[in-house]
């Protein structure tokens, strides 16, 4: 198994109830709705710290293609332009109402350089997206879509999960476009595999969450050749 199989675009609860304490003596809060820009690509060096809600961070194309890279969740840097002071490349969408903590980048460095543990996690939490960003990479230059989509799955189902009667329920609203955007594919594309996933015993729903039926060998019965 390739190490980028264990990709999960979430990212949640980075950091301590302690260092929080910290950072907001040098921040200001300000609130989102559900929708609203945070950032949009090229224009803002400050930090965001996400202190309530869900975010979705992507880059878009010169065509006006979306690519989502990842979705984070109350307690995670939103993103890292804190180190070197250059704009950001993604835009910050609210999925959901949000409360962030802003820094700006002079007075944040000022903060570090007095209090290294401020340094050592914003570093930790520089890794933990470079490591995110390579296991996608590496999925999507490896696998198919049809993999993808299934990893994708079956990660979120370890990761946020619910056991019920019929098999795992996946705690994330997620729809056609949502994973087309994650896996790097179209939703046509994708409506079409899961579309599959479900006539073949792989997925089913729960209202309006998937839930992961079976752990059998997925390329043994899904997405055969017609």
């Amino acid at each position: 198994m390739g190490s980028w199989e264990k990709w999960c675009p979430w990212t949640e609860n980075m950091i301590d109830d302690q260092m929080v304490h910290k950072l907001l003596k040098i921040s200001t809060i300000r609130k989102y709705s559900k929708g609203d820009v945070i950032y949009w690509e090229g224009l803002d060096n400050r930090l965001f710290l996400l202190l309530a809600g869900k975010v979705e961070v992507s880059i878009m194309s010169s065509s006006g293609r979306k690519r989502t890279l990842a979705v984070r969740e109350a307690r995670a840097f939103i993103d890292d332009a804190m180190l070197d002071g250059y704009f950001y490349v993604v835009t910050i969408t609210c999925l959901t109402p949000v409360e962030i903590a802003i820094f700006e980048h002079d007075i944040l460095m000022r903060a570090g350089y007095e209090d290294p543990d401020i340094f050592v996690c914003m570093l930790k939490s520089v890794i933990i997206k470079l490591q995110g960003l390579s296991l996608q990479l590496a999925g999507q230059t490896f696998d198919e879509v049809e993999s993808r989509v299934y990893l994708l799955l079956t990660n979120l189902a370890k990761e946020y999960g619910q056991r019920v009667e019929e098999g795992i329920c996946i705690e994330k609203h997620l729809t056609h476009q949502f994973i087309a955007d994650l896996v790097g594919s179209t939703r046509v594309r994708i409506t079409q595999i899961l579309k599959n996933m479900f006539a073949n015993g792989i997925l089913g729903k729960r209202g309006r969450k998937i839930v992961l039926l079976t752990e059998t060998d997925y390329k043994n019965i899904i997405m055969k050749k017609k």
